[in-house]
């Protein structure tokens, strides 16, 4: 499909009133040459999801950094805990002020949202200690 034709030439304007997929298939599709034009879609991506580039931008730092790690850990922890042992009835309404979703998912979905944090978490604490024993900062125990 020749997009060239159908968009003519690209500005802040059309890009704003495009939809994300048109974006970014705009943005991987042959037509756009010069590197401008590129960026300039780029850049209409990252404002549009700024917050969520922001969110991801900061969790990958986080994990660069060995007590931050360990917070993570923790928050993964905690959502296990909640999401496997906290009330049916408290975490239907939660998901109902936080998506609007009008029916409540059964028992087990949530049970396994909070193995998936578990597991997440074990692996994070696994590779963490992985890395200490890797830099030699921990001793191992002979015996």
């Amino acid at each position: 499909m020749d997009y060239q034709l159908i968009d003519g030439d690209l500005n802040g304007e059309k890009l704003d009133k495009m939809d994300t997929l048109q974006l970014v298939i705009r943005l991987f599709s042959s037509y756009v040459k010069l590197p401008t034009t590129w960026a300039l879609i780029l850049w209409t991506l990252i404002i549009r999801y700024f917050i969520l580039f922001l969110c991801v931008m900061t969790y990958l730092m986080m994990l660069k950094f060995q007590s931050t790690r360990m917070i993570l850990i923790s928050v993964y922890i905690f959502f296990g805990i909640f999401w496997s042992f906290f009330p049916y009835a408290f975490k239907c309404v939660m998901i109902y002020n936080l998506t609007s979703i009008s029916y409540c998912v059964h028992a087990l979905w949530y049970a396994l949202i909070g193995l998936i944090f578990w597991l997440i978490a074990l692996a994070m604490y696994n590779m963490e200690q992985f890395e200490e024993v890797k830099t030699g900062r921990v001793k191992l125990n002979a015996q």
